[in-house]
């Protein structure tokens, strides 16, 4: 924890910069897996629906 507030502070803002980019890249991913999840989630649904009544 402290060596990544060192680098923070020796970086400044790039820092920003470099989590903003890692950030922007990973909500990207994370909405590529959930697009897809979303496609076969409506099989899931079916089933989670069977499996109520």
């Amino acid at each position: 924890m402290i060596s990544a507030l060192k680098a923070w502070f020796f970086m400044g803002d790039y820092a920003f910069y470099i989590w903003a980019a890692y950030g922007f890249t990973g909500i990207l991913m994370v909405l590529q897996v959930l697009s897809v999840l979303l496609k076969r989630s409506k099989i899931l649904k079916k089933i989670k629906t069977w499996h109520e009544l």
